[in-house]
């Protein structure tokens, strides 16, 4: 859970600018989990894997009142 409600406040505020177009996530698609298990750097390290969006459906897993639908 955050520490304080500015937290997600600022994550959302930010997102809000850079990341949602038309009422979406540019980054998840509105799913809430960023899959980038097979990303590798130029060297061929794998470095890739799932994440929650910082979107407010990433931020409503995170804190575990949605993760039962990715399960």
């Amino acid at each position: 859970m955050p520490n304080n409600e500015w937290e997600n406040e600022a994550v959302t505020e930010y997102w809000l600018q850079y990341y949602l177009v038309d009422g979406h996530c540019s980054l998840c698609g509105n799913h809430g989990m960023i899959d980038c298990r097979e990303v590798r750097t130029p060297a061929g390290h794998k470095v890739g894997r799932l994440n929650y969006c910082i979107c407010p459906n990433g931020q409503t897993l995170r804190y575990g009142k949605g993760a039962s639908a990715f399960e």
